[in-house]
């Protein structure tokens, strides 16, 4: 076995790598040129978007100069939609979910991968908001 890239490594580094080290950094001599097995790519583009119901401000007639009473609803709903699509394959993933956090989107990255084709790798674009 040629250890070139580990000994680059322990000069680099400024230290000799233990035998632990060395076996665990063991793929860097293999050939990065050599033929992989064939594997697909889909690319992904995923965003999401909230939308709210907000009850509109009541109003009322009366004389100038009183104020009445004008009770109304002052409940909203609200709900996350999250959206992944594929252009190349023709795929699309969307489920609408009652919270956006850690959890909804392991849901949503779960249902991108059950469109996934099998033997394929997605890449997921996201942006960073939030």
């Amino acid at each position: 076995m040629n250890h070139k890239p580990v000994k680059l490594l322990s000069l680099i580094f400024g230290r000799a790598l233990t035998e632990d080290r060395t076996r665990s950094l063991a793929h860097l001599d293999q050939n990065p040129l050599a033929p992989r097995a064939a594997t697909t790519e889909e690319i992904w583009f995923q965003d999401e978007a909230r939308v709210e119901q907000k009850n509109k401000i009541t109003r009322r007639w009366a004389k100038r100069g009183t104020r009445p009473s004008a009770p109304h609803d002052q409940r909203t709903k609200s709900a996350y939609i999250f959206g992944a699509i594929c252009p190349q394959e023709g795929k699309a993933a969307g489920p609408v979910l009652p919270f956006c956090n850690t959890d909804t989107m392991n849901l949503h990255l779960a249902e991108i991968s059950l469109h996934v084709a099998p033997g394929a790798h997605a890449v997921v674009l996201m942006d960073q908001a939030g």
